[in-house]
């Protein structure tokens, strides 16, 4: 029977593994732990002095960083103009976009099906 648990109670057993592990560690290796930590706050700490406009990404394990539906849009106009037509299939294996965005973004006036299940760019857009 398998057992759900919660991120904050698998974050709570890591962090007490982590302090297992700690104590475990020879004093020069857990002074040089310590010292390396500090370091990697001090680096970190400066990086986002110098780019303070830099967006953040969130940080929960797992969870997918949305695309904005125009950046998928010009990855595949980008993409029809470089190999004259695909299939559904070809461009979700090559681009990556989600297959509900793939049908939505298709229904746009730049693309059309030249054959069944295969897409190309209307000729408008070719010439953009």
């Amino acid at each position: 029977m398998s057992q759900t648990v919660d991120s904050s109670t698998l974050v709570q057993r890591w962090r007490q593994r982590q302090q297992t592990i700690l104590a475990a560690l020879p004093p020069e290796q857990l002074a040089e732990f310590r010292k390396l930590a500090v370091m990697i706050r001090e680096v970190q700490a400066e990086v986002g002095k110098a780019a303070p406009d830099r967006p953040r990404r969130p940080r929960i394990f797992g969870q997918k960083i949305r695309v904005r539906f125009s950046e998928h849009r010009s990855r595949l106009i980008t993409y029809l103009r470089g190999c004259g037509s695909a299939t559904r299939a070809d461009i979700i294996a090559n681009l990556g976009i989600p297959a509900g965005s793939l049908s939505e973004l298709l229904l746009g006036r730049e693309f059309r099906s030249i054959r069944r299940g295969l897409w190309t760019l209307r000729e408008e857009c070719h010439e953009a």
